[in-house]
């Protein structure tokens, strides 16, 4: 064996080269390959290769109805363990899912419970630095205290339900019974004594929380200081959880609110405002799930000094005012590089969004991610000089994307179908050299006869998505043309 590979950098930048079925049979080549293979064969582990690891172990488990009266010897003392022990120091991160009382989940409670006897601080995986843990109304919660570790700096635990609706949310609260809730509380407050190091956490419950429970919550968020990101996606008060979360120190990034992604509804923020001044020192990042007027409430009201803003909005009525006041507070951060807003509301009919209400957000010089998602029954007035407008003040923008409904039966469509043309896509190559992403929802024939000297300036765009809303290109079309090497998809609405 070369004497390169006797030490442990040299051989752990070859093996990150090596594709990761050969690792097994590296690992088992000799002694020296067998913990670097292992360490990359086991550092990422997701809830299929976890079952298997654990499998042998949680069969004991299985055969142990009663955890009370299990030795710890009976566990420890079987070579499944043994072999799981030599792992389990190689694993730095672990994603679990969980299904409706799954089996697997049940006989992990079972096993924590019997490690945890003599010693409540034991780790599965000792050196864990992030733990995603995702279940759906399930009563064995304590099998996440056997992933926390000291080591800890990530950790998600997304409690969810295939029968959830925003509107029947009472009702998941009471299938979610209290025991459970007081159970996720102890759970909440071991990750607060065993993992002083947690820089990110994320916690996602869809039920509306009694006292109780908000005042654990509160007490928890409020003494982690080494706090660099939250995500808190629980209906509520939001009053309360922001006071808390004023006070620490290093937050840089932030997401209230709940959202359930299939069915493009949101449940709000409940958000009445502070009793005291709150300051947010080091937050450069807000994401969230409420109205345009909860948001715009949350962003005046707090000292804020933005780089980033995300908005998801839906499933309620708003009036095109607070789409306006939201915009108009946005602008304010002039320092923004990144506006993502996703607005989705088909019951509402009235006046078309214009797209002059975009204007305080041309001063945000530094844009750098626009993306802009319409889907109303309102229609959308926007043109050419609009996203020319835009793409002058934003001369920095890596992506752009703009896309909105279809003028059907209840949705808006654009006000002029015709008024967004391929002369938007040339505007934007020309004045923004660093475009990386392009999506427009639709992209008509361009105005423009010569295109000499615009080729060169559209050729860097890499991604391009094209959503053609029943206008075909054929082969010799401006997009194939003018990016011959991108990624462009195309997709017809009308023609499927």
């Amino acid at each position: 064996m070369h004497r390169a590979l006797c030490l442990e950098e040299v051989l752990q930048n070859v093996l990150e080269e090596v594709d990761f079925s050969a690792l097994p049979l590296i690992a088992r080549t000799c002694q020296r390959f067998f913990q670097p293979a292992a360490g990359l064969l086991y550092r990422d582990m997701d809830t299929i290769r976890f079952a298997r690891l654990i499998e042998p172990i949680l069969a004991l488990c299985e055969e142990q109805s009663d955890a009370e009266n299990v030795s710890l010897s009976v566990i420890t003392d079987n070579p499944a363990w043994k072999r799981l022990s030599v792992y389990s120091i190689c694993v730095r991160s672990l994603t679990l899912l969980f299904y409706l009382e799954d089996p697997i989940e049940r006989h992990l409670s079972t096993l924590v419970e019997i490690l945890q006897k003599s010693n409540p601080t034991f780790s599965i995986f000792p050196r864990l630095r992030a733990l995603v843990y995702i279940t759906q109304r399930s009563p064995h919660l304590r099998s996440v205290t056997g992933f926390l570790a000291p080591s800890l700096e990530g950790f998600q635990l997304l409690l969810h339900d295939t029968e959830f609706q925003p509107t029947s949310i009472v009702h998941w609260t009471t299938r979610f019974r209290v025991q459970h809730i007081r159970e996720l509380d102890r759970v909440l407050l071991r990750v607060r004594e065993r993992c002083p190091g947690l820089k990110q956490l994320a916690l996602e419950f869809p039920y509306y929380p009694d006292a109780q429970h908000q005042d654990t919550l509160v007490r928890i968020i409020s003494s982690l200081d080494g706090l660099v990101s939250l995500r808190c996606g629980h209906p509520g008060d939001g009053s309360r959880l922001l006071t808390a979360i004023s006070r620490l120190p290093n937050l840089c990034k932030l997401a209230l609110g709940l959202e359930d992604n299939e069915l493009n509804e949101i449940v709000p923020i409940e958000y009445g405002g502070p009793g005291e001044a709150l300051r947010f020192t080091m937050l450069r990042s807000l994401t969230l799930s409420s109205t345009p007027a909860v948001a715009t409430d949350v962003i005046t009201k707090l000292n804020l000094d933005l780089r980033e803003l995300i908005l998801r909005s839906g499933g309620e009525s708003f009036d095109l005012q607070d789409i306006h006041r939201f915009i108009a507070a946005a602008g304010g951060h002039t320092a923004l590089s990144r506006f993502h807003v996703r607005l989705y509301e088909a019951s509402r009919s009235g006046p078309p969004l214009s797209w002059s209400a975009m204007a305080p957000l041309l001063g945000c010089r530094q844009m750098k991610h626009f993306i802009f998602n319409w889907w109303s029954s309102a229609a959308l007035e926007l043109n050419d000089q609009h996203i020319a407008d835009m793409a002058a003040a934003w001369p920095n923008l890596r992506q752009f994307s703009l896309s909105w409904s279809l003028k059907r039966e209840r949705m808006g469509g654009l006000v002029d179908e015709t008024a967004v043309t391929f002369d938007s896509a040339v505007a934007l190559a020309i004045h923004c050299r660093a475009l990386q992403e392009l999506r427009l929802a639709q992209l008509i024939p361009a105005t423009t006869k010569d295109l000499s000297g615009i080729e060169p300036a559209l050729q860097h765009i890499e991604y391009v998505v094209d959503y053609l809303m029943g206008h075909v290109y054929d082969s010799d079309s401006l997009v194939t043309t003018l990016w011959p090497n991108a990624e462009t998809i195309y997709f017809d609405m009308q023609t499927g």
